[in-house]
């Protein structure tokens, strides 16, 4: 009986983090440090997120590991990622690029 209680504590726990985490899709227009400025289509003035040390960073079709927030390349209209964040508001994984490809109609 414990052990189902227990069980579904732990459940709970889970959900509720994950539930709590957000994603944000939007373009990365500054990197500076450890913290970044995202625009996204509500807020065209951005918002400033807290990067978190151990913070995967992924560039391109490829997802190419950078090894830090400063190899991240954003040129001068920013850098379309998907942010993933925390419950504390910190971002723990940034995807850069890798969307899809026009075709070629002719």
């Amino acid at each position: 009986m414990w052990r189902n209680i227990v069980c579904a504590g732990f459940i709970m726990a889970v959900c509720l983090g994950l539930a709590t985490a957000d994603t944000i899709k939007g373009r990365i227009t500054k990197a500076d440090g450890n913290k970044i400025t995202v625009t996204t289509k509500d807020d065209a003035t951005g918002k400033e997120y807290e990067v978190a040390k151990d913070a995967k960073i992924m560039q391109g079709k490829d997802k190419t590991e950078l090894k830090s927030l400063s190899d991240l390349k954003v040129g001068d209209k920013g850098a379309f990622a998907t942010i993933t964040t925390d419950n504390a508001g910190k971002v723990t994984e940034i995807i850069v690029g890798g969307g899809k490809k026009k075709k070629d109609n002719q």
